[in-house]
């Protein structure tokens, strides 16, 4: 069995405002942790219950104004932190720091989704169209699909009510649950 070894870490620097630290490792890519993060995920002794790992305080637990008071390398594979304003000491594995990124997308295990599959994010435009239009413009209809195949979902407007879903005024309007939906 092949165990693969993660960068390693080589540099390490508190920001101005004290708040954020910057992690630089050894294949050229930078990580940067919050110091409010770093402080409440403190892998010691006196953080985590020694059993199960399981936190013995919450976030609210903790000075409201944390800070990076100071770090030292000086232990192979280990960053130590001491915050302010509590002077709380934690030692964080560089391993485990460097999985810790929020600053970067992690790469998809292929196999999970086929790549013209689209994840969605806050950037998401749902495609719509309108009924009249794709029923006589076939380039509409294929863009409309491709769509829901891309996203999932896609939004129709201008669809003609039938006599079975309130269409001429014969029934009213139900929604999946079978309930009448309010006219409006």
């Amino acid at each position: 069995m092949t165990v693969m070894s993660l960068p390693l870490l080589q540099t390490a620097r508190i920001d101005s405002s004290r708040q954020i630290l910057q992690l630089d490792w050894s294949d050229q890519t930078s990580v940067r942790l919050h110091a409010l993060w770093l402080r409440d995920n403190c892998q010691g002794d006196c953080c985590r219950h020694p059993g199960n790992g399981q936190r013995l305080h919450t976030v609210l637990d903790l000075p409201a104004a944390v800070e990076l008071a100071a770090i030292d390398l000086t232990v192979p594979d280990t960053l130590s932190v001491q915050f302010g304003p509590d002077g709380h000491n934690s030692c964080f594995s560089t391993d485990w720091l460097y999985t810790q990124s929020c600053d970067s997308i992690p790469a998809r295990e292929s196999g999970w989704l086929a790549d013209s599959i689209q994840v969605w994010d806050s950037r998401l435009q749902l495609a719509r169209a309108s009924y009249p239009v794709i029923r006589q413009d076939n380039t509409a209809l294929a863009d409309w699909l491709t769509a829901i195949v891309r996203d999932g979902v896609a939004v129709l407007t201008g669809c003609p009510l039938g006599k079975r879903y309130g269409g001429a005024g014969r029934q009213p309007v139900r929604s999946v649950s079978g309930k009448p939906v309010a006219a409006g």
